[in-house]
């Protein structure tokens, strides 16, 4: 009996990790566990070595979170896995057992259904749970014969315990950052992983500032940034409709617990003031004003809803002229110049260049861009709830 364990990206390995250990600790080695950063050594070609483990496998356990739903190298796992013999289509967990397809995908964060739209892996998943779990390891030990049911409950219940509380804190690290301050080179890294446009590097761009030729304001950025922030966000925007989007509802939902972890955790956020003289100018749509409200709302709703106290701290109006989109995450500043058409209307932002810049090692430019933040926070107003009833 031969398991695969599919992931990518962290947590989910951290996650598969502790999902080999549990496997091995019940069954020992009358089940063989494959587990890619376990079981390809040093000098080894990962390509060979894996596609020759999905060929032997009779399961695969498909490790899914938010951040690798869209995984090329899941995807092309789970089509693999797929074709072994006897699987007319891709199944799962089904009621209290398993059926006979090889591919079964179990989510360890709350995923939007759409994700899954357009995914090889679109049938029924499962969360991970005890009972998720204990179905498994009942359906592996029928096909692998390694003891009685009797026997599999002494050993599933202590080991179960052991991968909860490892799993628990993979996600809990990873919803709060980890222990690593977002830097300059992380945000790099993670940018290049996630295809974003090639960087500009110039002379002065290596001391200063990296710039990309696009991408800003999408919503993969704001991904990037939510799963490794773990100081500080701080954001200088419009409608910042993109940061309270459906898709980081996940973020607003662990605020509580991130200011309890972290007290000194700082997160503003600056809308522009309806208000504002020339407001209706600051976007060519023409329900800009309304939609700005709309978004200002949203954001409130969405505060108080997941019982963060006074979200009028948290987020202000501002009414002067806004040269530059600014985003702080944690040491790293993101800026976009904004440009005007003809009439002097600012052209939107999503997908716009924008330039990275460290908010360390005496950098400038970031030091800059945090000044110009903490004056327009100085000089804006508090978003209260009679702010919101008299827009």
């Amino acid at each position: 009996m031969k398991v695969f364990i599919s992931w990518s990206k962290q947590p989910s390995g951290k996650i598969a990790e502790a999902l080999r250990k549990f496997l091995k600790s019940v069954f020992g080695n009358k089940i063989d566990v494959f587990f890619s950063n376990a079981d390809i050594a040093l000098g080894q070609t990962g390509y060979d070595k894996i596609h020759a483990a999905l060929k032997g496998s009779d399961k695969g356990i498909f490790c899914f979170l938010r951040n690798n739903v869209n995984s090329v190298w899941m995807a092309y796992e789970a089509g693999a896995m797929s074709m072994h013999k006897g699987c007319d289509e891709l199944c799962a967990i089904d009621g209290d057992q398993i059926n006979d397809c090889p591919v079964l995908p179990i989510l360890f964060e709350k995923i939007e259904t759409q994700a899954f739209n357009e995914h090889p892996i679109s049938m029924q998943r499962k969360s991970f749970s005890r009972e998720t779990m204990n179905i498994l390891v009942k359906d592996l030990n029928t096909t692998a014969k390694v003891m009685d049911e009797e026997a599999l409950l002494t050993y599933f219940e202590p080991f179960w315990i052991q991968l909860e509380k490892e799993v628990k804190e993979a996600l809990y690290d990873h919803s709060f950052g980890g222990s690593c301050v977002l830097n300059r080179d992380t945000l790099l890294r993670e940018l290049a992983k996630n295809n974003f446009p090639e960087p500009t590097i110039g002379e002065i761009a290596k001391v200063e500032t990296t710039e990309f030729t696009g991408g800003f304001e999408k919503q993969e950025l704001y991904s990037i940034i939510l799963n490794n922030v773990s100081k500080r966000l701080l954001l200088f925007g419009r409608k910042n409709s993109k940061l309270f989007a459906n898709d980081n509802r996940w973020f607003f939902e662990s605020l509580i617990e991130r200011f309890n972890k972290t007290p000194e955790f700082e997160f503003k956020c600056l809308f522009l003031d309806p208000s504002a003289e020339n407001a209706s100018k600051a976007q060519n749509h023409p329900d800009f004003i309304e939609r700005l409200k709309a978004s200002i709302k949203n954001a409130m709703f969405i505060l108080e809803n997941y019982k963060v106290a006074n979200p009028s701290q948290y987020c202000h109006a501002y009414k002067d002229l806004r040269l530059d989109e600014i985003i702080i995450a944690d040491d790293v500043v993101l800026f976009s110049h904004i440009r005007f058409d003809d009439d002097g209307i600012p052209y939107g932002l999503t997908n716009a260049s924008f330039n990275v810049a460290e908010l360390s090692n005496g950098n400038q430019i970031g030091a800059s861009y945090k000044k110009r933040f903490d004056d327009a926070w100085h000089k804006s107003a508090p978003i209260t709830n009679e702010f919101v009833t008299n827009m």
